[in-house]
């Protein structure tokens, strides 16, 4: 099965309280968000190397990735 054939049938119940969860998430993530996080650059983040460099050392360490 394809994830492309997967459907989702939501009634019109079950569609309120997600939009209510998904809602409160939303809320608590911008209660925690201050004004200072916005004005941070990096956001605790550096990558250290390019997901292309992640991948080529991927398929050194897992030859037989590459010859499937």
């Amino acid at each position: 099965m394809n994830i492309d054939d997967v459907v989702l049938n939501f009634n019109p119940n079950t569609l309120i309280i997600l939009n209510v969860v998904l809602g409160l998430i939303m809320l608590g993530i911008a209660l925690d968000t201050s004004p200072d996080d916005a004005l941070k650059r990096d956001f605790g983040y550096t990558p250290t190397r390019t997901s292309r460099e992640a991948f080529e050392e991927y398929l050194r360490t897992h030859p037989g990735v590459a010859r499937r």
